[in-house]
This record gives C-alpha cells, sequence and structure tokens, in this order.
C-alpha cells in the first residue's frame, strides 16, 4: 500500500467533531428532545458524546471489598451520536 493510500484510510477512520468538552448542547431526537446540557466527555473516534444527566442507563454494581466498592444499582450517562446535539454555546 502507497503512502497516499494510508494517509486516505487514517482519514477515512477518524471522525470530526463540532462538539467538545464542556459545550452547551441542545439534543435534537430521542427522548431526551429539546434538553440542554454540558458535555461531558467526547470519543471521537466513534463519534459518540456523554451528557450531563441526559440518556441515563441503569448499571449493576457488584460489590468488590478489596476496592472498598459498594455494590448497588447507579444511574449514569451513556453515550449518544453526535449528530443528535447541535452546539450552543462553546467554551
Amino acid at each position: 500500500m502507497g503512502l497516499k493510500a494510508l494517509e486516505k484510510n487514517k482519514l477515512a477512520t477518524s471522525k470530526v467533531s463540532h462538539i467538545k468538552k464542556n459545550d452547551w448542547v441542545l439534543i435534537l431526537s430521542g427522548k431526551d428532545k429539546g434538553k440542554k446540557s454540558r458535555v461531558i466527555e467526547v470519543d471521537h473516534s466513534t463519534g459518540k458524546a456523554r451528557v450531563e444527566g441526559i440518556c441515563l442507563v441503569t448499571h449493576h454494581l457488584k460489590p468488590n471489598p478489596t476496592r472498598g466498592v459498594k455494590g448497588g444499582v447507579l444511574e449514569r450517562e451513556a453515550f449518544i451520536p453526535v449528530s443528535k446535539l447541535k452546539a450552543i454555546k462553546s467554551t
């Protein structure tokens, strides 16, 4: 494979995102449509973001006494595609 083909392949796998950490966004679709919130984390390789208080999922956590972790049921944010977000205010 030539150098040009490698560069072209590399560009095809990276996703360009208009959303960055700590940006304020508007949710465009889904059960949280119309809500405004802050971006916690962005995964550029998958093109998804984690938004504060949006797309909450239930996570069951096993207790681990060696680490001092109590077990229980937690609610935390799941990743959502950046195509479902609209940047309102950048920081």
